[in-house]
Formats: structure tokens, sequence, C-alpha cells
């Protein structure tokens, strides 16, 4: 189909699907709903404070040398524009073919190619846009593997960068590419009801993925095997049973290939829950820093973490796709794009574009809550093993060998920021140690 036969396929104006009546003011009983139960899910799962009495500000450089303290932040400076532009550019795209008319005569351009028919613009359609929305930040991706590959963090070499990268893109665009063909032809079959089916459909999927992603996903990039049995892991079990969350899996994930960063992980919910160890912290971490480590981790099990970040997570996808009925129920916005209703394959890039958005306007919450978990779970640490000095020598540790950012710019720790910085941990440790009358951990700089 010729350009000109595109745009003639594609008026200005198109007869909108307004709705309108009972559908709308239930669903936004509903939005108001679960908006309350957002924001008391928010306020009672997250752990605002660590009940320390004490508070002792660390500097950025107290725990590190002058060289280290550099090294990581020169890292960051090179890492940045990477990172901000492979976040921002995607979203720059689908905004500019979600909010214009630009993205349904691309659906209708692509779906030419087999017939035009419905089903073509929406299968083929919603893949096309998918594709370039996650293909826009591979370059610079690639840019940021330059960066890490340098200082020794990023081990693969181009062959095996582009092997994760394909795999990556893949699931990606196939979780994303199959969400929008369901809701937009569930939306076509059910136009007043589809967002009451799909907003629970999002909610127990976003369970099953906590459920099923150490089974079905992580296994697509890191293979892991049972820690051995051995003085470590009987250490794990019994800490595990004084932490009061009894695990019944250890694994060690083989990421020394990949990545000299170390790190460890809980994963899953009930029966696939588990506790992941990298191979580098295996090797590069002491007995007693692992064991910190794996105190930190259990303090996720034993507050059932990932079960109330799931819950969080349930009711907010549940919101968003009751808002996004809303929004678009008097057409209005619709049609301004070129599609007549959410079951049109050119509403599209629009659903998608308003997804991206609202999940940005959203990230700086997630993280901030996220910091909050985190610290409570540092606290875990100390309280199971009773050693400061320990677990600032384990931060220090995990500092140096991530490079990890002591002073992240704003917009960095807003975008990207799940974890305390360095300087949060080691003051916290410090705290501990002061209000249980233990000795202060030193600093490496005064």
């Amino acid at each position: 189909m010729s350009a000109a036969n595109v745009a003639s396929a594609l008026p200005d104006a198109v007869a909108p699907q307004r709705i309108t009546g009972l559908p709308v003011r239930s669903a936004i009983i509903v939005l108001i709903v679960l908006a309350i139960a957002l924001v008391v899910a928010v306020i009672v799962l997250t752990p605002w404070s660590t009940g320390l009495r004490a508070s002792l500000v660390s500097q950025p450089t107290a725990d590190l040398t002058q060289a280290q303290y550099n090294a990581a932040r020169h890292y960051h400076d090179r890492l940045f524009w990477p990172a901000m532009l492979g976040y921002f550019v995607p979203i720059v795209i689908i905004a500019a073919l979600g909010f214009t008319k630009a993205g349904a005569k691309l659906v209708v351009w692509a779906g030419s190619w087999f017939g035009g028919s419905y089903i073509a613009r929406l299968f083929v359609g919603a893949l096309v846009v998918v594709l370039i929305v996650q293909l826009a930040a591979l370059p610079f991706e690639a840019w940021g593997h330059v960066v890490r590959a340098s200082v020794g963090i990023d081990l693969r070499n181009w062959s095996a960068w582009f092997s994760d990268s394909a795999k990556s893109v893949a699931v990606g665009a196939a979780i994303t590419w199959i969400a929008l063909v369901v809701v937009v032809a569930g939306a076509r079959w059910k136009p007043t009801t589809w967002w009451a089916i799909f907003s629970a459909a999002t909610a127990i999927l976003v369970v099953l993925g906590s459920v099923l992603l150490p089974v079905l996903i992580e296994p697509i990039f890191t293979k892991t095997t049972p820690l051995p049995d051995g003085p470590l892991r009987t250490e794990i079990m019994q800490l595990a049973v004084e932490a009061g969350a009894p695990v019944k899996t250890v694994v060690v994930a083989s990421t020394s290939s990949k990545t000299s960063a170390v790190n460890a992980h809980v994963s899953g919910l009930g029966p696939t829950r588990r506790v992941v160890l990298d191979d580098t912290l295996l090797k590069q971490a002491t007995p007693e820093e692992i064991k910190l480590v794996v105190a930190h981790e259990l303090g996720h099990a034993a507050r059932n973490d990932v079960a109330r970040a799931t819950l969080i997570g349930a009711i907010a996808g549940a919101l968003v796709v009751v808002l996004i009925f809303v929004l678009l129920a008097n057409g209005r916005v619709l049609n301004n794009v070129g599609a007549a209703a959410v079951g049109d394959p050119r509403a599209v890039p629009l659903l998608l574009a308003l997804v991206t958005v609202i999940t940005l306007l959203m990230t700086p919450f997630a993280n901030a809550i996220s910091r909050h978990i985190e610290a409570r779970a540092d606290l875990t640490a100390l309280n199971l093993t009773h050693d400061p000095v320990g677990f600032v020598d384990m931060q220090r540790r995990l500092a140096t060998a991530n490079l990890a950012d002591p002073t992240p710019p704003l917009i960095v720790r807003q975008l990207f920021g799940t974890h305390p910085t360095l300087p949060e941990r080691t003051a916290m440790a410090r705290a501990w140690a002061q209000d249980h009358g233990v000795p202060v951990p030193p600093t490496v700089q005064p």
C-alpha cells in the first residue's frame, strides 16, 4: 500500500466509539476504590522507619578511599548518558507514535503488507510498534556495554552480549505484544466491560509472574545449580530458621562468565521461593560477608517482601487498566490519534504510550518503596548477625566490586535507585551499633 493509500485509509476524523452511562460510572467507582486500596497498601506494607533511635550520617567518602570514590564517580559519569538515552529515547518514540496519528498510520501500513484485515493490522501492526520501541534502546545499551566492559564489570564479548540482548528483546516484545493483542481484541469483543475483565486478569498475572519468575524467566538468562551440601549451606539453613524464614532452596547463579559484579536476591512465591547467590559472591566474599548478604536476603523472606511487592503491583496494574478505560471512554483522545475505539488496532500505539507514561510517573514512588524495604532487610541482617563492623566491610566490598555510585544524581536515584546508597547503609550500621552499645564501625576516611 502506497503512502497515499495509507493516508486515505486513515481520515483526519474517524467515528469514535463513545462510552457513557453505567459502564463509565462503574469504572470510576472501581478506580477510586483501587486508588484507595493502593494508598492503604503502600502505607501499611512499606516500612517507613527502621526504628533506630540514633542517626549517624556517613559522608560519601567515609567508607571508600579517595581513589575508590573517584573511580566510582568517573564510571557513573560515563554511564549517565547511555543510561538516560536508553531509558528516555524509547519513551519519546512511543509517545510520538501514540499521541499522534503517526502510530495509527504505522499500524495500517504494517497490516497492509498482509492484506490489511483487522487481524493483520492487530497482529502485525502491534508487533511492529512493539519491536520499534524494544529495539530503540539497543544502541544505548551497547554503549553502556562498552563502558561496563572498559572497567571489567561486563565480561561478555559482543557475541554473548548480542545473545543476551536478543533474549531480552524477544521476551519483552513477546509479553508486550501478547498483552496488547489480547486487550485490543477483548475490547472489540466487550467494548463496555473489557476494563473489568482485564483489570482482574492483570492482577492475577502479576501474582503468577512472581510465582513463575524463577522457573520460567530467570533460567532463560542465567543457569542456576543447588548450593552444595557443606558448612555454608548448613549455616544458611540455620540462619533462615533464626530469621523465621525457612527456605527449601538455595541456588548459585552462574554469573561469573558475564560479570565481575556480586549480588544475591530472593525470588518466587510459595513453592518457588528461593535464595539466589551469584557465584561471583561466593568467589570474592569471605564466609562472614556471605552470611551477612544471606541475612539481608532472609530479611526479605521473613517479611514476605516479594508477596508485599506483588500485592502492591497487582493493585497498581489493575488500577492502570481501569484508568486507561476512563481516560478513553469519551472517544475524544482516540479520535485525535486516528482510532475509533480501544478495540481498533490503530489504538495500539496509544495504549502502549499511556502505559509507558503512567509507569514513568509511578517509577519514583515504586523505587522509594523499594529503598525502604531494602533498608529493613539491612536492619534484619544486623539483628541476625550482631556484626555492624562486618556489615560495613561487606557493603564496602559490594560497592567496590560493583562500582556502586555513592552519590547518584537525583534523576538517577528516582529512576533507577531501588537500594539505599553506600553512605546510607553504613550510616544505618553505625546507628545500630550506637543504639546497641557496641563499637561503632570505623571509617576509611575521617
